[in-house]
């Protein structure tokens, strides 16, 4: 079989690229090519069922199932067959059953023999994200089987130094508040250890578990905090004060990509709620839409399109404003939670406006094909867009004759 893993670097691109069309016996040849790279197998496990409970609560069944299975290989070459069963488990009982997690349980039970578990003296102690990071902190570097390219960003060898030099680690009792809906904003956290909820008054609710963090909205929007966070459990919190914050948005690349998508993500989160264009019944999964939307980030005076041009996208503002204006005179200006561009996709009519950021400003785009399968997904979302249309272009809805 030829090598599946081409090299060392980006590891999980490599994977995902292939979980469409891969076998099960290509994923195990997967695994062995990573312990053969060097890759510590058990912290790879922890890490990919983490990327598949992501997925899974994003709607991506294909990845979810294929970390899930990635896991599962890789506890299975540790021959740690209890593990690998709780991981199978686990993913039968969160992403549902598919005739892959079956063929795994009968592998499993064929093996069970032949390879009893591994005593925990015979483990490598760094098991988990939490250990990770403790063990971090008694030492000068993070170890080297901990994989520089991870997804969770605390995971990257580098970062990692760089969040727990800056940061100050924290203990929570049960019940314990972190900050209230209203707040002023005041420092940025990281789940060590323990379950942390979210609850807000537009009926958001959330839980962050180990490696996940929250706090950037109110920090990079300078607004109050738009949610409740309370400790579940005992935690261990990481916390960055505004000022290791910014140090580390400026200074870091990585660190600053990562938790700007999360910024994006969670603001349309809160955009989408007070705007209602997706409808009570989709407010539970709001989450999942993002993965439609492409962010655009806008100057102030810069053009996002111009009067007569090709509609070919519509746009959600996140944060700012924009001029809306017909032969080069501002007749409406729009805010955070309006779209705008709806006119052209419904009617499939060329741009009727051009649309002018008035301060610097953040929207998501949703192009032409994007829009259809959202709209097939979400028929509130269609039925409010095509009402938003008609209420802003009255003739060419009288024209075209529109439903």
């Amino acid at each position: 079989m030829r090598a599946l893993l081409s090299s060392k670097e980006n590891i999980w691109k490599q994977i995902e690229a292939r979980f469409a069309e891969i076998s099960i016996a290509e994923l195990q040849a997967f695994v062995v090519e990573a312990r053969d790279h060097g890759f510590h197998l058990r912290n790879l496990a922890v890490l990919s069922q983490s990327f598949s409970d992501l997925h899974c609560r994003q709607g991506d069944t294909v990845k979810a199932i294929g970390y899930s299975l990635f896991a599962i290989f890789c506890h299975l070459e540790c021959k740690e067959l209890s593990e690998a069963k709780s991981v199978l488990n686990w993913a039968t009982r969160c992403i549902g059953r598919h005739e892959e997690f079956e063929s795994v349980r009968n592998l499993i039970r064929t093996l069970e023999p032949s390879h009893p578990p591994l005593s925990r003296s015979e483990k490598t102690p760094i098991r988990s994200f939490r250990e990770v990071l403790e063990f971090s902190q008694s030492q000068s570097h993070v170890p080297e089987n901990v994989l520089s390219d991870a997804k969770a960003f605390l995971f990257h060898q580098e970062l990692l130094n760089s969040v727990m030099k800056k940061g100050n680690l924290r203990e929570f009792a049960p019940g314990s508040i972190l900050f209230r809906e209203g707040d002023l904003p005041g420092a940025f956290y990281i789940v060590i250890d323990g379950i942390v909820d979210l609850v807000c008054s537009q009926g958001i609710k959330k839980t962050f578990s180990i490696g996940e963090f929250f706090g950037e909205v109110s920090l990079l929007g300078h607004i109050r905090r738009t949610a409740t966070l309370i400790c579940r459990t005992h935690c261990k919190i990481l916390e960055l004060s505004t000022k290791d914050f910014d140090d580390l948005l400026r200074t870091n690349d990585e660190f600053e990509d990562r938790v700007l998508r999360s910024y994006e993500n969670r603001l349309f989160e809160t955009v989408a709620m007070e705007s209602n264009f997706f409808g009570q019944k989709a407010i539970a999964e709001i989450d999942k839409f993002f993965r439609f939307f492409r962010p655009v980030h806008l100057p102030a005076r810069a053009a996002l399109f111009e009067e007569g041009q090709e509609s070919n996208a519509l746009f959600l503002i996140l944060k700012g404003l924009v001029d809306i204006q017909q032969n080069r005179r501002r007749i409406a200006k729009r805010g955070p939670g309006e779209l705008i561009g709806e006119i052209g996709l419904v009617y499939s009519v060329p741009r009727t406006a051009s649309v002018i950021a008035a301060t610097d400003t953040l929207l998501l785009e949703c192009n032409h094909s994007r829009f259809k399968e959202l709209c097939q997904l979400v028929p509130e979302f269609a039925a409010a867009v095509r009402d938003l249309a008609r209420k802003r272009a009255p003739t060419l809805s009288h024209q075209k004759n529109v439903q």
